[in-house]
């Protein structure tokens, strides 16, 4: 979506749309717990109709389901205008899973003058090897602390290896870089 990252410009969905999509969530949610003893995540995400913190907040509010939790993604928030590091503490009590993630920052600069849309900036390289882009996962380790956070982080890359970019490559450096903080 052009309007990623630029919640001006970024639609909305109408009350019936949103009134269906928490429906949904929270149906998929039960049956996820209920059927199967799984804990399902929300992963708010660039390009989506959960990307803003207004949006997050907002669904979280009106999904009645105890049986949701977040996955929170520090290059999605990031690129979408919210502070992964407060968005940490905001939703402690909800987060079950981590999405590390770095973010080149000129080039979402660029994203953002030029209104490029998401799966170009994902062409463009915009998210990045951890350490490399604007990411403090100093910060982000100490926020976890901060809220004793005891579950998984997944290094997930948004990279088009068709672009030349190597995904073995970017794991391996986000490797290094995390296996420094020890």
């Amino acid at each position: 979506m052009e309007t990623s990252g630029n919640q001006a410009m970024s639609p909305n969905l109408d009350i019936n749309d949103h009134k269906k999509m928490v429906n949904f969530i929270n149906e998929i949610a039960d049956m996820c717990f209920e059927k199967f003893g799984l804990l399902p995540v929300l992963h708010p995400h660039a390009g989506s109709y959960i990307e803003y913190e207004s949006e997050i907040d907002r669904v979280l509010n009106d999904v009645k389901s105890d049986h949701l939790a977040l996955c929170l993604d520090t290059g999605h928030l990031h690129y979408s205008k919210v502070d992964p590091y407060k968005a940490i503490t905001k939703y402690s009590s909800k987060i079950k899973h981590m999405h590390f993630k770095d973010i080149n920052q000129n080039i979402l600069d660029t994203v953002y003058e030029e209104k490029i849309d998401f799966d170009t900036a994902v062409k463009m390289g915009v998210f990045c090897p951890l350490g490399s882009g604007v990411i403090d996962f100093k910060k982000i380790y100490k926020s976890l602390d901060a809220i004793s956070y005891s579950g998984y982080a997944t290094i997930e890359q948004d990279i088009d290896p068709n672009e030349g970019l190597d995904p073995l490559q970017y794991a391996k450096k986000s490797l290094v870089y995390l296996n420094n903080f020890k």
